[in-house]
């Protein structure tokens, strides 16, 4: 099997697992911190990106070139990356205002 491609599963395996737990727990305590519900959603952007590159790769090793040549040039895998992209951003951007601007004023 090719190595990229087992990657891609292990990632996409590990991000379902990192999500189901935050997911079940956050839903267990009725309520989570914003930092936990970050990491939870961070783990899904994760998993949907895997599944995508997995898709790629998978036709790619077949060798279904039309399939791979649309897909690399749809709209879905161009946007791929949004939900990782929008996560980190939202979270950074939540962070950055916690460790900078509320810290000045205490």
């Amino acid at each position: 099997m090719d190595l990229a491609i087992t990657l891609y599963f292990y990632l996409l395996l590990l991000a379902l697992m990192g999500a189901s737990i935050f997911f079940t727990d956050w839903i267990r305590m009725r309520g989570a911190t914003i930092v936990f519900k970050y990491v939870a959603f961070l783990f899904l952007a994760i998993a949907i990106d895997a599944v995508l590159m997995s898709i790629a790769r998978y036709k790619y090793i077949i060798g279904d070139q039309v399939f791979v040549h649309k897909f690399l040039t749809s709209i879905l895998w161009e946007i791929r990356l949004l939900p990782l992209v929008i996560v980190l951003t939202v979270f950074v951007g939540h962070m950055y205002w916690r460790f900078f601007i509320e810290r000045k004023n205490l």
